[in-house]
């Protein structure tokens, strides 16, 4: 029965011999050097008549297949020097979410361009996530709107962080943020500095319309 690129030699096909026992000996098959096709059958020969050992080898208490938690670095070094009880599961992250409003500008740019609306800034929420030695989570939120640059403690919130008395409450937030991602990041890092582990923190912003800035 003929079949459609059915390959009946597949060495003739690629040109290469691999001996069919360790399938480590490799060499090209060649029609004038008979010295390489000499070697490999002696090879073959002596290979049949050895014992080989699996290339895969299985442990001694079944592991489950989980490519994604054991090839981590952090897992893999703590897997290695016997110390996996230290390792930190939780992961400290940073959402928030803009709430924007569209004002009406009608503005000609050019002979062709014009510009009809621009977003103005309303308010941001966020929600900080410390992950705790006893595997729980400390959140902290915080919320900010246009009238927090009118309250009487505004102007000392902004000397705290060094910022220009005209900053507006993003400003603010983006200071308080950068702030608490350095302090997940000490909660996230481990006593031992040779322990890898992933120095990112991430930070996750919602666009719930068309409208929010992103």
């Amino acid at each position: 029965e003929q079949h459609v690129l059915y390959v009946s030699n597949v060495e003739k096909l690629t040109g290469v011999l691999i001996c069919p026992y360790c399938h480590d000996y490799v060499t090209i098959l060649s029609n004038t050097n008979k010295r390489a096709n000499e070697y490999f059958n002696t090879h073959v020969e002596k290979c049949k008549s050895s014992t080989h050992e699996p290339s895969i080898l299985l442990h001694d208490v079944p592991m489950p297949i989980c490519p994604a938690i054991l090839n981590h670095p952090t897992v893999e070094y703590l897997m290695a020097n016997g110390l996996i009880d230290q390792l930190k599961v939780q992961r400290g992250f940073i959402t928030y979410d803009f709430e924007t409003l569209s004002d009406q500008v009608m503005k000609n740019i050019t002979d062709q361009t014009t510009l009809l609306s621009q977003l103005s800034k309303l308010s941001i929420a966020s929600t900080e996530v410390f992950p705790n030695q006893d595997k729980s989570y400390e959140l902290v939120k915080r919320c900010y709107t246009l009238f927090d640059e009118l309250s009487d403690n505004y102007q000392d919130q902004l000397e705290v962080y060094e910022l220009p008395s005209n900053s507006s409450f993003v400003h603010l937030w983006l200071a308080q943020t950068f702030e608490s991602a350095e302090q997940i990041y000490e909660c996230m890092r481990y006593s031992d500095e040779n322990i890898p582990f992933d120095k990112c923190v991430k930070v996750l912003g919602w666009n719930s319309s068309r409208f929010d800035i992103a």
